[in-house]
Formats: structure tokens, C-alpha cells, sequence
């Protein structure tokens, strides 16, 4: 999870900045954030 909230916090600096690729870094954010959730979910469920 630290991963995801390091690259959310450079897409904002970039936003902010309105430097090019800040929806490229959100998009590698989002989407590692929902494989980190569910391989989660799926971990857990099967660790009961």
C-alpha cells in the first residue's frame, strides 16, 4: 500500500505542477490499488 500512496502523491505533485503524465501515474495507482485489494480479499477469504 505504500507503493499506491507514493505514486498518488506524485500524480498530485504533477497536477498541481501541470507537468505531463499525471494521468498516466494516477492510472498505474488505480489500478495497482484494486490488484492489491483483491489479491487481498481473495488472501484472506482463503486464509479462514
Amino acid at each position: 500500500m505504500n507503493l499506491e500512496s507514493i505514486l498518488f502523491i506524485i500524480g498530485s505533485t504533477f497536477k498541481l505542477y501541470q507537468w505531463t503524465g499525471d494521468s498516466f501515474i494516477f492510472l498505474i495507482a488505480s489500478i495497482l490499488g484494486i490488484v492489491l485489494l483483491l489479491y487481498t480479499a481473495i488472501f484472506h477469504k482463503f486464509d479462514k
